[in-house]
C-alpha cells in the first residue's frame, strides 16, 4: 500500500476519532485493525500527534455538549419547568467524563483535586439555595 492511501487512511480515522472518541470506530473507518492504527502511533510522531489532537477536539466537543446539557437543566429548574431537575447521574456522568479526559491529557496530567460527588439532597439544596439567589435579586430589580 502506497504511502498516499495509508495516509489518506490516518486522516479518515482522525476525523471519526474527533467526531466520536471512539478509537475502534475510527480504525473501522479507516479500514484498519486496532493493532494497526496503535502501531502506526507507535512508530509515526505525525500520526500520534494528530491522534492526540483528534482527541482533544473529540473532548472538546463532548465538554461542550455537555455544558449545553446541564444549562438547559439548570435553566429548567430555574425556571420552575414541570418535571425539572438534575439528577445525581447527570452529575457523575459529566464529572466522570471530564475527570478521565484531563487525567488523559498530559498537559493536565496530575492536576485534577479528588472530587466526592455531592448526594442527591446536597445537590438540590445548592440549587435550591441559588434558586433563592436569583429570586432575591429579582426582586429587588
Amino acid at each position: 500500500m502506497s504511502g498516499h492511501t495509508t495516509r489518506l487512511r490516518q486522516l479518515r480515522f482522525a476525523r471519526v476519532l474527533a467526531e466520536t472518541c471512539n478509537v475502534a470506530a475510527a480504525a473501522a473507518s479507516a479500514g484498519r485493525t486496532l493493532a494497526t492504527v496503535h502501531r502506526w502511533r507507535s512508530v509515526d510522531a505525525a500520526f500520534a500527534a494528530a491522534w492526540d489532537e483528534a482527541l482533544a477536539m473529540g473532548y472538546d466537543r463532548l465538554e461542550n455538549a455537555l455544558l449545553v446539557y446541564a444549562i438547559g437543566k439548570v435553566d429548567a429548574v430555574a425556571a420552575g419547568a414541570a418535571g425539572a431537575s438534575i439528577s445525581n447521574g447527570d452529575l457523575q456522568l459529566a464529572v466522570g467524563m471530564l475527570q478521565r479526559h484531563r487525567t488523559a491529557d498530559g498537559g493536565r496530567r496530575g492536576q485534577m483535586l479528588p472530587v466526592r460527588m455531592p448526594t442527591e439532597a446536597e445537590s438540590d439544596a445548592a440549587l435550591k439555595r441559588a434558586l433563592d439567589g436569583l429570586a432575591r435579586r429579582g426582586a429587588a430589580s
